[in-house]
């Protein structure tokens, strides 16, 4: 497929958005431009693991600098974050994942039998001390890689705001059980607050001021990470499949691919619009896919949306309750359901306090 295509084009324009994300990090790189954006490395190593077939070079270069780094890596959240890629691409990030563990001893991530065939550039270095886009690699490195500092992450992305504790669970890629748990040593070592808010609880930064002058400079704007592993993951399947398709099956492959990043793109307020409501063909799903990486290339989405959403399972399953009003029988099983959703949560979050 020629560069000059409009696949071509926007395979350029994903590999682009990712080595200028990887090169905030210290990736041996020839674009210097510095994202003004907080960068989630797990998900970031993930994204690149499972797109790796479009640009070799970067696959290679992250590996070399995910083995220069391999101590601000989060075992736990490799694997967490691994399932969101689409079945298609897994079998890249295994490879990926075998090949970090062959050379770093990095294992238990998902990986294949890797046996470190892919060689090491040497060139990469670690976040640069100047990187806005990295202070939340710079916080592991002081802090340590845990739960709670992907939590201080999370709370750090809008700190007036106060975040959900599921919300915090599921873009941290934690379990709800760590996540509670991690909650609770922040809340009693005085890092954040907490308040019952409709059966659970929200927290926020108890003090950011001093957060912010032990990892500045800190960007302006802290994206959901985990939603953008599934729009650029499956921007990428897109290109695979799309170039390799029969022309009679390009408009399914297009339509698939709206299906399954449309909600997620109006979710992080990707400001695109949807195009998930309608079959579409190969022209609009490409122009569509390249407004999408122009949003996230020029920094012109939004911050991650905080308190004012709900997560992707309560959205989920409130709009599954609102189809099923018409039946009373069908409603009372979902209430019924509801009410045992709320009783777990209640034991997850026991430990603090109404």
């Amino acid at each position: 497929m020629s560069s000059t295509s409009p696949l071509g084009e926007l395979r350029e324009a994903l590999v682009g958005v990712l080595w200028r994300a990887w090169g905030s990090l210290g990736i041996s790189s020839w674009d210097a431009v510095e994202l003004d954006v907080t960068i989630d490395v797990d998900s970031l190593v993930v994204t690149t693991a499972a797109a790796g077939d479009l640009d070799v070079r970067l696959s290679g270069e992250a590996l070399d600098w995910c083995v220069t780094n391999r101590k601000v890596l989060s075992k736990p959240r490799l694997r967490s974050l691994a399932r969101d890629v689409p079945d298609p691409l897994r079998s890249a990030y295994r490879k990926f994942a075998g090949d970090l563990a062959a050379h770093s001893g990095l294992t238990g991530i998902g990986e294949d039998l890797g046996t470190g065939r892919t060689g090491l550039s040497g060139k990469s270095h670690r976040v640069p001390s100047n990187s806005a886009a990295g202070w939340a690699v710079r916080m592991r490195e002081a802090l340590g890689v845990s739960a709670r500092t992907e939590i201080l992450r999370v709370l750090m992305s809008s700190p007036a705001n106060w975040h959900d504790a599921v919300d915090i669970s599921w873009e941290t890629a934690y379990s709800r059980r760590n996540t509670s748990d991690a909650l609770g040593g922040l809340v009693r070592g005085g890092l954040a607050d907490r308040r019952p808010h409709l059966n659970r609880y929200q927290y926020h930064v108890a003090d950011p001021v001093p957060i912010e002058r032990l990892f500045r400079p800190l960007p302006s704007l802290h994206p959901a990470w985990r939603g953008l592993v599934t729009v650029l993951t499956n921007i990428a399947l897109f290109i695979d499949h799309a170039e390799t398709a029969p022309p009679g099956l390009l408009g399914v492959e297009a339509t698939r691919f709206a299906a399954a990043v449309s909600p997620v793109a109006t979710r992080l307020r990707l400001p695109v619009g949807t195009i998930a409501d309608r079959e579409v063909d190969l022209e609009t799903a490409v122009q569509w896919s390249r407004q999408l990486l122009d949003a996230l290339g020029t920094q012109r989405h939004v911050e991650n949306p905080g308190p004012t959403t709900r997560s992707l399972v309560d959205e989920d399953l409130r709009r599954e309750a609102a189809a099923l009003a018409a039946d009373p029988a069908e409603r009372a099983e979902a209430v019924a359901e509801a009410e045992a959703v709320n009783a777990f949560m209640g034991d997850v979050f026991e430990d603090i306090p109404e």
